[in-house]
């Protein structure tokens, strides 16, 4: 129940993970592409329905 990122006796580990990640990414040419705002379920207006396709 408590968040611990950002901790100073965590940052070791943050950044070795964020370097994996990144790592990761680089792998998938993953190149943060960000098509759309973020649609936010506590938000209702931004949230639109994707249409549904046939299988």
């Amino acid at each position: 129940m408590n968040n611990l990122a950002g901790g100073s006796e965590l940052t070791s580990i943050q950044q070795d993970l964020t370097s994996e990640l990144n790592r990761w990414m680089e792998d998938q040419g993953d190149e943060l592409t960000v098509f759309h705002e973020p649609l936010m379920l506590n938000a209702p207006k931004t949230w639109v329905p994707r249409k549904k396709t046939e299988n």
